[in-house]
């Protein structure tokens, strides 16, 4: 329950502190991208409108994969 309530708080302030950088950037000099990171079963499947926001989108897949893993483990050592 403690570890739930701590990722959603850790998600909304990570927002948070995204959309305080964003609003830093001048208008008119911003380029859009994005990516994304699917899995089907076993597969993974990243995707992006460049090779940056694709080798990003494959970043936090790993660590999103990462974390999954390393909670799963404490899980099961209780």
């Amino acid at each position: 329950m403690k570890a739930g309530l701590v990722a959603v708080i850790l998600g909304f302030a990570l927002i948070a502190i995204g959309m305080v950088m964003s609003s830093n950037l001048q208008a008119g000099t911003t380029k859009t991208e994005f990516g994304g990171f699917v899995l089907l079963g076993p597969i993974p499947i990243a995707f992006g409108t460049s090779e940056g926001s694709m080798l990003m989108a494959i970043g936090m897949g790993v660590m999103m994969l990462i974390t999954v893993w390393a909670i799963t483990a404490i899980v099961r050592r209780r």
